[in-house]
């Protein structure tokens, strides 16, 4: 997130606010979300390798909306 706070600082007018809260949030998401599946699959033994394939998609995904799309099959 540092490196949008840096991009952002220096880009007075360049860069759409819109944009830089939609970029936060997914880097947001790509973070807190699979360590929050992690820590569930720790809990829930049975459903952990489930749950750790989810936490590689939610890091890896293109899109977040991809993401959440394939974590309805869990």
């Amino acid at each position: 997130m540092r490196r949008l706070a840096v991009a952002q600082l220096g880009s007075a007018g360049a860069l759409d606010d819109v944009e830089f809260m939609r970029r936060v949030t997914e880097m947001t998401i790509r973070k807190a979300v699979p360590v929050a599946l992690r820590a569930a699959a720790t809990r829930n033994p049975r459903r952990a390798a489930a749950l750790e394939a989810a936490a590689v998609r939610w890091e890896t995904e293109l899109l977040v909306s991809e993401a959440v799309n394939q974590s309805r099959l869990l």
